[in-house]
């Protein structure tokens, strides 16, 4: 459990934060953030850790280096989320059922008309319905003319098109590898500040560690910046492939330190939306519990707990399975 709130939590949480986001008592379920995020974080040319304020002033400037933008909810009519797939490939279900928990929003999955070609040297996106091609970047091996990674940013270029009308952002779950650029490392997944963001399965094929990588690259679309606050899904950390080609999901945390409520809320207000934390966190630990996430359902299970108990329906409210975290 953490220690004494430090003076980088309490800048992050911004001025006066609502009671049922912060407390010395609630600050106890949250671990400080990994060494890993805080290092990675300091050499990032976003600087310290986006605190509230930052994030209110997101509206007014660019994307910054890591691709975070401030989406406005409801801005055009845009509501909700869209998990767009390519020509070919099965709609993870269980994926959209979490991120509606996650994020309290509609979640649709959509089979796009953009089909992946692959040839030994070249990638690209072909939509046969209208008769284009995108050509798109590759990182090649080196000494060897074979593509093995297509480049995020000409994947961004193509999707800001097939964004549907009524989704505030859309997140493409693909089976290819990505990159950052032609000379990067495969990456686990991407945002950009055009509501657009790509999650790659070959890194996190499915469960937990997908669903993290999701929500983190989602979050980032609305306008959510890393953080090395607490431990948090959004610790920059999070999205590194390690040598195996995998997502740490273990030790990754899979909820929202106390700052980033505080920002999410204010994302769904702005939309004309609240967002009601006894029902976000209750969904989650059952939904967390069915899929044998039991550390995570055991976490939000604790969280409900600390929740203030200005009703009798919370104070009647029984917790299950709460022994789960160490």
């Amino acid at each position: 459990m953490s220690c004494a709130t430090t003076t980088t939590q309490m800048s992050a949480l911004g001025c006066d934060p609502p009671r049922d986001i912060f407390s010395e008592d609630i600050a106890r379920l949250y671990l400080p953030p990994h060494p890993d995020a805080v290092e990675e974080d300091s050499d990032d040319s976003s600087g310290a850790t986006q605190t509230f304020d930052d994030f209110l002033d997101m509206g007014n400037r660019a994307p910054n280096a890591e691709g975070t933008g401030r989406i406005r909810m409801g801005e055009r009519g845009r509501r909700g989320v869209a998990v767009l797939y390519l020509q070919g490939m099965k709609v993870d279900l269980a994926l959209s059922t979490f991120l509606a928990a996650y994020m309290q929003l509609k979640v649709t999955s959509v089979v796009t008309p953009l089909e992946f070609v692959h040839g030994r040297r070249t990638r690209s996106l072909v939509d046969r319905k209208r008769g284009l091609e995108f050509p798109l970047k590759v990182r090649t091996r080196r000494g060897k003319a074979v593509a093995v990674a297509v480049d995020v940013f000409s994947l961004f270029d193509v999707l800001v098109e097939y964004i549907p009308r009524s989704a505030a952002v859309a997140v493409l779950v693909c089976d290819f590898d990505i990159c950052e650029g032609r000379a990067s490392a495969t990456i686990a997944g991407r945002a950009c500040g055009d509501r657009v963001a790509v999650v790659s399965r070959s890194v996190e094929p499915d469960g937990r560690g997908l669903s993290l990588v999701v929500a983190h690259e989602l979050l980032h679309t609305f306008g959510l910046d890393h953080c090395n606050a607490w431990h948090c899904i959004m610790n920059a950390y999070t999205l590194d492939a390690t040598n195996s080609n995998s997502v740490d999901s273990n030790s990754s945390a899979l909820e929202l330190c106390p700052a980033d409520i505080r920002k999410w809320m204010r994302v769904l207000q702005e939309g004309g939306m609240e967002l009601n934390l006894r029902q976000r966190w209750s969904e989650l630990a059952a939904l967390c519990a069915e899929r044998g996430w039991l550390r995570d359902a055991a976490w939000f299970n604790n969280r409900l707990l600390r929740l203030p108990q200005d009703s009798d329906e919370l104070a009647n409210y029984k917790v299950d399975n709460h022994d789960f975290l160490a």
